[in-house]
């Protein structure tokens, strides 16, 4: 009998088998700099168009040369004249560390999509501001602010 429960004591746990997460999320809105909206020639109103690195990517200028994404760029139409948008994108899956997401709202309707660059006027972010730290079983909340008019 003795040799049983030691037996028993010996042998592997189930339960005991790590399952912590090792991804977490990350949730966008968007807003506008107050300052930058009083002095655009349209509204803040059109498609923004939205990329993500990993926050080592990340320059001064935005993304490094050879930077990869983890997800692919995505749009959405959003209308920011009355403040912050709600949620709007999920990046469900990241691994923990600092991400960025770069942006910009075509304000002007006259994006040419094999481009997808921004022009004169066009609200951006300015990369450092919009880096998040992504923990691992949480999920972020992050607001994009567009802090700056392309010049």
């Amino acid at each position: 009998m003795l040799l049983l429960l030691l037996a028993c004591a010996a042998a592997p746990d189930d339960a005991a088998v790590d399952t912590a997460p090792t991804v977490g999320a990350l949730s966008v809105r968007f807003d506008i700099d107050p300052n930058q909206a009083a002095v655009m020639d349209e509204p803040p109103v059109g498609t923004v168009y939205c990329g993500i690195y990993e926050g080592d990517d990340i320059e001064g200028t935005g993304p490094v040369e050879g930077a990869e994404q983890p997800y692919p760029n995505f749009s959405v139409a959003l209308d920011l004249t009355a403040g912050p948008s709600g949620f709007v994108h999920d990046y469900p899956e990241l691994d923990p560390g600092w991400w960025g997401v770069l942006c910009f709202m075509d304000s002007d309707g006259n994006v040419i999509p094999e481009s997808t660059g921004p022009d004169d006027g066009d609200p951006v972010t300015l990369p450092y501001e919009n880096i998040f730290e992504v923990v691992a079983g949480q999920e972020t909340e992050a607001t994009v602010v567009f802090g700056i008019l392309n010049p």
